[in-house]
């Protein structure tokens, strides 16, 4: 069996929908099926599929989004707040944003700008993030192993 995807392309283009859910859709879910049972395609698949789900984690991780907000407390002064924003799989939030405290405005001559804070914040962050989200991958076994900090 072959897929023409000229001929699939005409098709959605004419956008026969009877045509693509009885026929097209369910040729090319056999088509794919048929492949990827075989052993060595599914192995093959599999262990990509596993390794690319390993560098998305681990690139997630590095790629951290946060802004600063100071608060201020009547007790402690003004402070200054990461909001990190983090979606985590099976972790349901209306909100995706958490907040980290970094430290004390007085801490900070230069205020928001002071490089002192990047470096603070960027540490204090990945901890936060790592110790609330420890590190999930799944294993060709389907094995959940968790990296905990």
């Amino acid at each position: 069996m072959s897929i023409n995807a000229k001929k699939v392309k005409d098709l959605i283009e004419v956008g026969n929908s009877s045509l693509l859910d009885n026929s097209i859709i369910p040729f090319i879910q056999n088509w794919m099926d048929a492949h990827y049972n075989k052993s060595k395609n599914k192995e093959i698949i599999d262990t990509y599929l596993c390794f690319e789900d390993i560098i998305n984690t681990l690139k997630k991780r590095l790629d951290l989004h946060y802004t600063f907000t100071v608060s201020t407390d009547r007790g402690f002064g003004e402070f200054i707040i990461a909001k990190v924003k983090w979606e985590q799989e099976g972790v349901n939030k209306k909100y995706p944003y958490y907040s980290v405290h970094i430290g004390p405005m007085k801490n900070y001559k230069k205020g928001l700008k002071d490089p002192e804070l990047k470096y603070d914040a960027d540490r204090k962050v990945k901890e936060y993030i790592n110790n609330k989200f420890p590190i999930t991958i799944k294993n060709l076994d389907g094995e959940v192993l968790v990296l905990k900090s």
